[in-house]
């Protein structure tokens, strides 16, 4: 074989032919400036950058990132975003195309599920409290006599609960578990404007517990 070099427009070219044939032609040498760009390419394309993943769900983004970045730090954030499902990605820090090293913190913000408020069937932790409205007093021998009209129990928190007594005075309420002041009212008494109370002491209330309670007395006094 013979080797043999040749001048082609300034530029050196090597081929090599066998001995009396025609020599084969060869691509230019490199230059330093193309040699240079190919090293820095190279280079570049080594440097991890992070993934768009906002808008896929959480599992498919977490392997989105870890196939892009070795040993992230994947920090999760929650978020109610409105009408977007829940469990999808609507936001990522650092932004996509940044460069991130290996083992960067990574923070993805992600739509949470909406707040269920867990309500319970209706009086199902109440309690059954009976009783009867009556008037007292009067001229003497007047007798004590049942009254339609209404009761209304109040709570320490201002709730109210009303129950209809019937024409005997009869009523039945549902209430929580607490502390109540009792009243009561008639159209018969003062058209309505005279308020009753428990019998017993001024201030006597009505504790609920767990348990029913029956028969308390609501005492419209007249003179």
């Amino acid at each position: 074989m013979l080797r043999e070099w040749c001048v082609n427009r300034g530029s050196s070219r090597s081929a090599e032919s066998t001995f009396g044939s025609r020599p084969c032609s060869a691509e230019p040498l490199p230059t330093r400036r193309s040699a240079f760009r190919r090293i820095v390419t190279a280079m570049e394309s080594d440097v991890p950058r992070m993934p768009l993943v906002i808008g896929m769900n959480l599992a498919q983004a977490q392997a989105v990132i870890s196939a892009a970045i070795a040993d992230p730090q994947v920090t999760i954030q929650r978020s109610d975003p409105g009408e977007v499902p829940p469990g999808m990605v609507i936001g990522q820090r650092p932004v996509a195309g940044n460069e991130v090293a290996s083992g960067s913190h990574i923070e993805l913000t992600v739509s949470a599920e909406p707040v269920r408020q867990e309500r319970k069937p209706c009086g199902c932790d109440r309690q059954v409290v009976t009783g009867t409205l009556w008037r007292m007093g009067g001229p003497r021998g007047t007798p004590t006599v049942p009254l339609p009209g209404q009761v209304t129990a109040r709570n320490a928190a201002g709730e109210e609960f009303a129950a209809v007594t019937a024409s005997d005075g009869r009523f039945q309420l549902l209430l929580p578990p607490g502390t109540y002041q009792v009243t009561g009212t008639s159209p018969q008494v003062s058209s309505g404007r005279k308020v009753g109370r428990m019998s017993g002491p001024v201030d006597a209330v009505l504790h609920v517990t767990k348990e029913p309670v029956h028969d308390i007395q609501i005492i419209l006094h007249i003179r």
